[in-house]
């Protein structure tokens, strides 16, 4: 097992300890936090003032951020913000616009933050291309501040950096941004080994 998947176990393992007792709520309220999903359709001629889809919420305990490619933990987190662009052949089917295709930009940024922020770095790729596909670990160098910000990512983000500003929601409640923390950096701990072990 690694690192992350022995913290699920002992969490969950706490978790069952704790069910039905006064600190039963503890370990949720310390490390669960909200991604967002959305899809946000820009003002156009179909919607004039915009559109914003809330998806499902997702619940984590872990911020999964991609090493390639990012040399801080903040590039990595902006890219996990960074919305996808949906345009050209890929525009997306807006019911509210009567099916018209559209462009928009669909993504995930953090809805709640947790008290206790936990990072995985994904330090592994494959490369289903081999025969037969190999796993490669990334070894580049990412730098972590001692305080982290998260409060840019709360908002999602075009590729350009601009922020998407999110329109009126499907609930007819415009969107606000949840409030930023900071958190300070307690603990790195380093994988040593190569991509099949260690």
């Amino acid at each position: 097992e690694d690192l992350q998947e022995l913290k699920v176990i002992l969490m969950d393992s706490l978790a069952s300890e704790l069910e039905g007792t006064s600190a039963g709520g503890l370990l949720p309220s310390l490390f669960q936090g909200v991604y967002q999903n959305q899809i946000v359709v820009d003002p156009c001629d179909a919607l004039p003032d915009g559109f914003t889809r809330n998806l499902a919420d997702e619940v984590f305990t872990d911020v999964f951020v991609q090493v390639s490619g990012a040399h801080s933990l903040e590039a990595a987190l902006r890219a996990k913000v960074t919305f996808d662009n949906l345009s050209g052949a890929n525009q997306w089917a807006c019911d509210e616009a009567g099916g018209v295709k559209v462009d928009a930009n669909k993504g995930v940024s953090f809805k709640r933050l947790p008290q206790l922020l936990s990072f995985t770095l994904m330090r592994f790729e494959m490369n289903w291309m081999a025969d037969p596909p190999t796993r490669t670990k990334i070894v580049d160098d990412m730098a972590f501040p001692l305080e982290l910000d998260m409060a840019p990512f709360t908002r999602g983000l075009r590729a350009d950096g601009s922020e998407i500003a999110a329109a009126r929601a499907d609930t007819g409640i415009v969107a606000a941004p949840c409030v930023g923390m900071l958190y300070d950096l307690s603990a790195v701990v380093v994988h040593e080994g190569g991509a099949y072990g260690g």
